[in-house]
């Protein structure tokens, strides 16, 4: 299966303004590169199932994504979770029937909180949000 579903979710991120407006372009797959600024989001598919029939695969998939928000600034666990609201509010319900894959429907279907604290006395933690979407594609 091909990266365009991550492409998808990409596109949608980065094209929409709740989300820009706190991250700008920092949004990557799988994994930020080293000694990018905080905040930034990464997408990653954790699942993907294919719907299949008595004939064989009918063309539609059924694809979770993990979207991970991350930030340490001063503002910390609050501003990630804005960024979190803001990525719930691009992914949720989201469709579009003109995508290459098409989106039949995006669905939150989990969201948790962590936090990975450094060393005593060497800066600041990082707070993360994590978001599984259950996608539909065809």
């Amino acid at each position: 299966m091909s990266v365009k579903i991550e492409k998808s979710v990409y596109d949608k991120l980065a094209g929409t303004s709740g989300v820009t407006d706190i991250v700008g372009t920092s949004i990557f797959f799988i994994n930020a590169p080293q000694g990018t600024s905080f905040p930034f989001v990464t997408i990653q598919r954790v699942g993907t199932e294919p719907i299949n029939h008595a004939t064989g695969n009918g063309g539609t998939f059924n694809v979770t994504d993990q979207i991970d928000m991350y930030d340490k600034g001063s503002a910390g666990y609050e501003a990630v979770k804005n960024l979190a609201d803001a990525v719930r509010d691009a992914l949720s319900g989201w469709t579009d029937t003109t995508a290459d894959p098409s989106v039949g429907m995006s669905l939150l279907v989990s969201e948790r909180d962590d936090i990975e604290r450094p060393e005593a006395g060497r800066g600041r933690p990082i707070y993360r949000v994590s978001q599984d979407y259950s996608i539909w594609f065809a």
